[in-house]
């Protein structure tokens, strides 16, 4: 999450308490080098299947609360639908302080499969705009063993003063020809703007 409140008054870090191990390995041009100062110490987790919700109170801004709600489907009596992999994000911000805050959430999702790259194993991501202004970007992956391949999606709805961004990848480590994950991060600093970004 990154907000500006004025030129002289931004915050910016991964909304996740720590930093995990892999990353140290990749600090210098992957996500190792983002803003990972989130202490969660104002920050609440609740779970009540099939939702869940987190609360950051005061982080990283002082005067800003952040509610990301969550949910996957779950039908009584309905294996199949109740196993589709499909959650839904909501994000509710509240600025507490008495001056205006521009609000930039990241939201990036990882090959699912792993390897070299994000470009291993022939996967590509494509951008999409649908109906009532939702945007998104589509991950379409191959899978091994001969099975059929699989697509999946992070979208939002752009609404009035909600400007929706996408970025099909960018690179997290190696040496892939791209935007670095240091580079896109550094440009959202200082060029607030909302993003999708599937890695």
């Amino acid at each position: 999450v990154f907000v500006s409140r004025s030129k002289d008054e931004k915050y910016s870090t991964v909304l996740c308490s720590r930093s995990p191990e892999v990353l140290k390995e990749n600090s210098a041009s992957g996500i190792g080098s983002w803003d990972w100062n989130l202490n969660g110490h104002s920050s609440t987790y609740h779970a009540l299947y099939p939702r869940a919700w987190t609360v950051y109170e005061g982080e990283p801004d002082p005067l800003l609360r952040i509610v990301c709600r969550q949910i996957s489907p779950f039908i009584p009596h309905n294996y199949k639908e109740s196993s589709l992999p499909v959650a839904v994000f909501t994000f509710t911000l509240v600025n507490l302080g008495n001056t205006a805050a521009d609000v930039t959430l990241l939201f990036t999702w990882a090959n699912s499969v792993g390897g070299v790259s994000g470009f291993s194993g022939h996967h590509y991501n494509s951008k999409i705009r649908m109906k009532d202004d939702v945007h998104g970007v589509l991950l379409h992956h191959k899978t091994a063993n001969g099975l059929s391949p699989i697509t999946f999606a992070i979208a939002a709805e752009e609404t009035n003063g909600v400007h929706v961004s996408k970025c099909p990848c960018f690179v997290i480590d190696g040496n892939s020809q791209g935007i670095s994950a240091k580079d896109m991060w550094h440009e959202i600093k200082e060029v607030p703007c909302p993003f999708l970004l599937p890695v």
